[in-house]
């Protein structure tokens, strides 16, 4: 037997809107129970297919003879929520603590990938801990590498001698101070050279670096 025309099966769509995703419900009038559904992956006894993303969609449904008829479903969320987070200025390559905050500023918690390096410049994923509503977003983390001030080394000198062998400005035009005021008293000291130059302002990374002198 063929399917009938005087009780044909029909259908109707609804579609229940959600945030980020959908429900659409298929109910039935006409035809033979029990139904199979299919919205493309697959026959189902369920009449609801939950968490269906935007898009077009074809629903095939058949009966117990074998009948079938099929729905056009349209549907259209609203637009998930993409987490917002300010730009990240230059970092210096020494600091290790990562500047990528475990929040965004709309409020959405989650990881970055990969772990935070600070010895290079990269991108970093943020992966929202409720992936079903909020979208992935890349943040780039510059580095900037260390440099380090260049002087010549520095003769033996004299006891008492009484000039300052210590310049103010390295060989590579940092400047900075030392961290000790030269004393040609004393024999085989190290004086630590302190950056005075600002990251800031510079847009450069500069380690302390120190001279040993030694007097005879």
């Amino acid at each position: 037997m063929g399917c009938p025309a005087v009780f044909p099966m029909l259908s109707k769509v609804q579609v229940e809107d959600s945030f980020c995703r959908s429900n659409i419900i298929v109910n039935m009038l006409g035809g033979r129970p029990p139904y199979l559904f299919n919205i493309g992956n697959g026959n189902q006894s369920s009449n609801v297919f939950s968490n269906i993303s935007n898009g077009k969609y074809i629903i095939t449904i058949t009966d117990a003879k074998g009948c079938m008829i099929t729905e056009n479903v349209d549907v259209n969320n609203k637009l998930n929520v993409s987490p917002t987070f300010d730009t990240i200025p230059p970092i210096c390559e020494a600091i290790s603590v990562s500047p990528l905050p475990p929040k965004s500023k709309n409020g959405i918690t989650g990881t970055w990938s990969p772990s935070y390096d600070n010895s290079q410049s990269k991108k970093y994923v943020f992966i929202p801990d409720s992936a079903l509503c909020f979208d992935s977003v890349q943040l780039k983390v510059d580095i900037i590498p260390l440099v380090t001030p260049e002087f010549d080394s520095i003769p033996e000198l004299c006891e008492n001698h009484a000039i300052n062998p210590l310049p103010a400005n390295s060989k590579n035009g940092i400047t900075g101070k030392w961290n000790e005021v030269f004393d040609p008293t004393v024999s085989k000291h190290i004086h630590l050279f302190l950056i005075l130059v600002s990251v800031q302002k510079s847009n450069h990374c500069y380690q302390n670096q120190s001279k040993s002198i030694s007097k005879v």
